[in-house]
């Protein structure tokens, strides 16, 4: 088998075989590309622009700020630190926890959530 492929290779046939599999190098080295750019595109860039996101947000943590911590809870900032955060997770309760550990910045969430349930007890 292996004298069929050398003896095929030093024939003219073999020339042309060979002319047409660097072509065949060239496609599957723009495929390559193609799917780079893919990835890029959809997953890596997309990624990067959430990580700037978050910084930006961990570094504009203000004193009152209610926020969810990656583990779920959720507290209201009463000190700010270098490296962490002291939270008010209930009445006498404080924990504090590393400012990475901060995954969302919680709105005025519970101000619009009272006022729908007001709007529900007034339709009633």
């Amino acid at each position: 088998m292996i004298l069929l492929n050398i003896a095929f290779a030093m024939s003219s046939g073999g020339a042309q075989a060979a002319e047409q599999s660097g072509g065949g190098m060239m496609g599957g080295l723009i495929t390559l590309g193609l799917v780079f750019l893919v990835f890029y595109f959809l997953l890596i860039r997309p990624q990067q622009t959430q990580q700037k996101n978050l910084q930006q947000m961990r570094k504009n943590l203000r004193s009152g700020d209610r926020v969810m911590t990656s583990g779920g809870l959720f507290g209201t900032i009463e000190s700010i630190s270098p490296e962490s955060v002291m939270l008010k997770v209930a009445d006498k309760v404080r924990i504090e926890v590393a400012k990475s550990a901060i995954a969302t910045l919680r709105g005025d969430e519970k101000k619009e959530g009272g006022n729908k349930s007001e709007t529900k007890k007034d339709k009633q």
